[in-house]
């Protein structure tokens, strides 16, 4: 995987959502191709040592580049281009080349609450809104979101609300303004 651009995005982080992998060793593989075809013991001893060789799929290579796109979407890279091509290395082996090119990140300009009327409540998420790494400045992205309503719900739930969980926060994000519009219903 090799990304292009200044990203902060490493290739690890890209690698677990490639499908299909190589072969992890040489040697593992050797063992399974000495078993050859046989049923007696040698052969099924060598087939259990090793690993069966790695067949290219095409149709992982599309679902590859399909779940890295969907990765950086969730992390807030819009419109990534993501692309990938089989290097043929002789008659038996391939290597995938991925390109990637992050897209634009949307920086939270605007944060707008919609809170129950309880005025207890609004005073403590009034209070707790130093706590949330939601704020202006910080870039959009679906993990975000996700990390603050975990953390919300965690944090009012001690407090006594115990009736205020995850799912109860909704957002409207508006990409053209770069405004974020919070919702929670206790």
């Amino acid at each position: 995987v090799k990304v292009e651009g200044r990203s902060g995005i490493s290739t690890s982080e890209l690698t677990p959502y490639i499908k299909q992998q190589p072969v992890t060793s040489i040697l593992s593989s050797g063992f399974y191709n000495l078993a050859g075809r046989g049923t007696k013991w040698p052969s099924t001893m060598f087939r259990k040592m090793g690993t069966p060789p790695v067949v290219f799929d095409s149709t992982l290579m599309v679902e590859s580049v399909k779940g890295i796109t969907e990765h950086l979407e969730y992390l807030g890279y819009y419109g990534s281009k993501v692309g990938c091509r089989p290097e043929y290395k002789g008659k038996h082996a391939v290597k995938l080349v991925f390109s990637v090119v992050p897209g634009g990140r949307k920086a939270i300009t605007d944060i707008r609450y919609n809170l129950p009327q309880d005025s207890l409540f609004r005073a403590e998420f009034a209070a707790d809104t130093a706590s949330s790494p939601v704020r202006e400045g910080v870039f959009l992205s679906q993990d975000l979101l996700e990390r603050e309503s975990s953390r919300g719900s965690s944090y009012f739930r001690r407090r006594g609300y115990y009736d205020l969980n995850k799912t109860a926060y909704s957002f409207v994000a508006d990409t053209l303004s770069e405004g974020l519009s919070i919702d929670i219903k206790s």
